[in-house]
């Protein structure tokens, strides 16, 4: 398994590797992370944390298959095997409301007729939604992406840390993810992210 740092925040994922001969080898891995855009800012106050402008979260769920070329064999020890890796395959990707948009304008107010009596009582506004009930309204979509990473795979031990690595990975989604509210930035479908992972082997 891995944990990889993001600009969304932390990453799990997991994977296997098959030999091909002594430098190369067939990799499937899958990971799971947060996509968040870069404008969004967290503010505390009296109400709790608002992030002005968001539509929706994002989590990328990409599965690759791809071949990892070791480098420098007979130049470097077997303790410390630097590696490339190129992996293609399709991306999940799982979008959820951040706000419940009563009045279907597509932004989120604080202040709305959310009962549709014509009347906008005290207290009364578009909910920002807890975990749960974002949850229940998750929409899946299907897209594609690739990943490029440099690492290496350290000591001879099965058990303990094993792998450093850094890695761009760029997903794409046709039909678009709206992140931020549609009058500050439209859907978002190509999604670029950098990561630094740490691997470890857990049996």
């Amino acid at each position: 398994g891995s944990v990889a740092l993001t600009t969304g925040g932390f990453a799990l994922g997991g994977g296997s590797r098959s030999v091909l001969d002594a430098r190369r080898r067939i990799v499937v891995e899958a990971s799971i992370g947060g996509v968040s855009d870069e404008r969004e800012t967290r503010f505390s106050g009296p109400e709790g944390v608002a992030i002005p402008s968001k539509y929706a979260y994002l989590l990328l769920v990409p599965t690759r298959a791809g071949i990892e070329q070791r480098l420098f064999a007979r130049q470097v020890e077997d303790d410390v095997r630097p590696f490339v890796r190129l992996a293609l395959g399709p991306t999940l990707a799982l979008s959820r409301p951040y706000f419940a948009d009563c009045n279907a304008n597509r932004r989120y107010d604080r202040r709305a007729d959310c009962n549709g009596d014509g009347t906008v009582a005290p207290g009364e506004g578009e909910e920002v939604l807890g975990l749960g009930k974002s949850l229940a309204r998750m929409h899946p979509l299907l897209g594609l992406g690739g990943t490029a990473t440099v690492g290496a795979h350290l000591g001879r031990s099965r058990r303990g840390l094993q792998t450093v690595s850094a890695a761009v990975r760029l997903d794409y989604v046709p039909d678009g993810v709206q992140l931020l509210e549609p009058d500050v930035r439209g859907r978002q479908r190509w999604f670029l992210t950098p990561e630094v992972a740490l691997g470890l082997r857990l049996f």
